[in-house]
């Protein structure tokens, strides 16, 4: 009832993350890992164009998670389908909370999986430069 084939489908595609393109090093001799990512700078203006893309995503994306509870809300009739609905919530909530990232260092990460998703496009990053455009392009293919 919560989770439609084709959201279950999707929600696979957005199950990588920054991390999964990082250079990881380890710190001293602990396992403890960090990533590394050089992008080079980000300007005052294209970080304002990419978290107005992050926003917007964000909206659609919040949005649509609205408008499937309301859908299927008079659908809760057993104890049973509060749990369900529980616990699609808490993915929903977990997903939603790791997928914004705006740390300048994986922005482009970020970005390219709104992309792959189709929660933004490529005419939403207007305005950065060519080579951050060039590696969201790439990272989308991925």
């Amino acid at each position: 009832m919560w989770c439609s084939k084709q959201s279950a489908e999707s929600y696979s595609l957005l199950a990588f993350s920054p991390l999964d393109f990082g250079d990881f090093r380890s710190r001293d001799n602990s396992q403890q890992m960090t990533t590394t990512q050089t992008d080079g700078q980000w300007s005052h203006e294209e970080i304002r164009i990419a978290k107005s893309a992050l926003k917007k995503a964000y909206k659609q994306e919040t949005e649509a998670l609205i408008a499937n509870i309301r859908e299927n809300a008079a659908n809760v009739t057993q104890l049973e389908d509060v749990w369900q609905l529980h616990d699609f919530l808490s993915a929903k909530r977990h997903d939603i909370d790791g997928k914004y990232d705006d740390r300048e260092d994986f922005l482009v990460f970020t970005l390219s999986k709104l992309i792959k998703t189709g929660l933004l496009d490529k005419s939403d990053l207007q305005g950065l430069a060519a080579d951050k455009q060039a590696k969201v392009t790439v990272l989308t293919r991925m």
